[in-house]
């Protein structure tokens, strides 16, 4: 619905666009529609720049690099953002509270929180959420079968998933020999088993209080990288 001849109003939620091709672009919000399929995995996306940024994950280019750490990136932007956990910038405030940020990604989804408003809506059910990354979550219930944890009834849209979850959130005793032998990756202390070496030695560190991964700005340890890197952003950012 045009509201004027140079705006551009989407029916659903209310935005307000200058070009018509941007208003199209944010349908896809709503409909769940991602036309840029990757070649490399199953990840689509709306916009064609989204496609080419999320190719290099594959190729292992990161151009941009930190001059105040090692940390490198895929675009400019992002390294821009980083930048600011070194320097303490955070220029994107909000108008309701004492909110800041380093991103304006962050601060428009803080902004729902001071209201009721969930603009991402599902197009197969309907439901509504109030940040496009929830609704990209949900979106994979549609499409394929639901499948569900018999321990605690969570469901899961792949066979994959369902399995990944079973090895990490529930805990299965020294008896039960089977699904140790299928991944042979048991913990000795707590009985848990892991599809990866790799999760066992991080989940170990549980157990050790080891927390090999520092923080650059505050120096607090933690026991995985994303954590950390959570932790930058939220306390840092």
């Amino acid at each position: 619905m045009a509201t004027s001849s140079r705006t551009h109003e989407c029916a659903q939620c209310g935005k307000v666009y200058g070009r018509k091709y941007a208003l199209t672009v944010h349908m896809r919000n709503h409909t769940g529609e991602r036309p840029y399929q990757c070649a490399l995995c199953d990840k689509a996306f709306t916009v064609k720049g989204s496609l080419v940024k999320h190719t290099l994950t594959h190729t292992g280019e990161r151009p941009y690099q930190c001059n105040l750490c090692d940390r490198q990136f895929t675009e400019k932007g992002r390294l821009n953002e980083h930048v600011r956990i070194h320097t303490g910038d955070r220029p994107y405030k909000c108008a309701l509270c004492d909110y800041r940020s380093c991103r304006l990604s962050n601060l428009e989804e803080h902004k729902l929180s001071h209201s009721d408003e969930k603009p991402f809506q599902c197009a197969q059910c309907h439901r509504a959420y109030k940040s496009n990354q929830a609704l990209k979550k949900h979106m994979g219930i549609h499409k394929k079968v639901v499948l569900r944890c018999a321990a605690c009834d969570r469901e899961f849209s792949s066979q994959r998933r369902l399995r990944r979850h079973e090895l990490k959130r529930h805990v299965v005793s020294v008896k039960s020999t089977h699904r140790a032998q299928i991944t042979g990756h048991l913990c000795d202390l707590c009985h848990k088993t892991f599809s990866r070496e790799s999760r066992l030695h991080i989940h170990r560190r549980k157990h050790s209080g080891e927390k090999p991964h520092k923080c650059v700005v505050c120096a607090r340890g933690f026991r995985r990288m994303r954590q950390m890197k959570n932790h930058l952003l939220r306390a840092h950012c």
